[in-house]
């Protein structure tokens, strides 16, 4: 597993309202090595973060393009419907040496941001676990985990808007749980034309895990096979 960025300056409090790193965070950090030669060739220069919690996504992936010696990191841009998660991942990015390079707002998805506004890259770990509608109308910490019927209602709602902000051959990793039925997950990205690779999974207790790479054509490669 890789080491993730200092987080020394979040405590036991800070837990209660933002995502504390899990199983699923390791798995994502973890793809994002197995890909780092990819992405450090594509070289992205816009890159998204969805519902960031604690900002360890991001900050690692910075931190690890940093010691390849990329010439020029890409800006990153943080949203989460939680405010407190936003704070907290920002200050993450600054504890780590890489605050210059981050931004961070509250919203829900991409109403946070400008109609047209677009992105080389997008990392989404979303709130996966199957939930009663109720859970999701907390607020707060409940919204970086209940993802409503099949884990699915914000997944869904992210694949029908993202394309919109994806710039040309950019690229998407997402993270999701066997209980989200990723192959439909795959199959609605396809409709939207979308290539697809299962880049890691993992079994972290009664959930079976994967972060997949979404992409389209000059992502890399000049082709792809449709049935991805």
């Amino acid at each position: 597993m890789s080491c993730l960025p200092c987080l020394d300056h979040l405590s036991r409090d800070d837990y209660a309202d933002v995502y504390e790193p899990s199983e699923d965070t390791f798995l994502f950090i973890d793809a994002l090595d197995k890909e780092l030669t990819r992405i450090a060739d594509a070289k992205p220069t816009r890159i998204l973060e969805m519902g960031p919690g604690s900002g360890c996504i991001s900050v690692h992936l910075l931190q690890q393009l940093q010691k390849r010696a990329v010439q020029c990191l890409p800006s990153c841009l943080l949203i989460d419907i939680n405010p407190k998660a936003v704070t907290a991942a920002l200050k993450t990015a600054a504890c780590n040496g890489v605050g210059q390079h981050f931004d961070g707002l509250q919203g829900d998805l991409f109403r946070a941001i400008r109609p047209r506004q677009t992105f080389d890259m997008m990392l989404f770990n979303p709130p996966y676990v199957p939930s009663p509608a109720e859970e999701m109308c907390e607020g707060g910490i409940a919204a970086a985990w209940a993802g409503g019927v099949d884990g699915r209602e914000v997944i869904d709602r992210f694949i029908q808007q993202a394309p919109d902000h994806l710039a040309d051959g950019g690229c998407i990793y997402l993270l999701s749980e066997r209980r989200n039925k990723p192959e439909e997950i795959r199959q609605l990205f396809k409709q939207k034309g979308f290539c697809s690779e299962e880049v890691l999974h993992r079994r972290a207790q009664n959930e079976l895990l994967n972060v997949t790479r979404f992409w389209r054509v000059g992502w890399g490669e000049s082709a792809c096979d449709v049935n991805s």
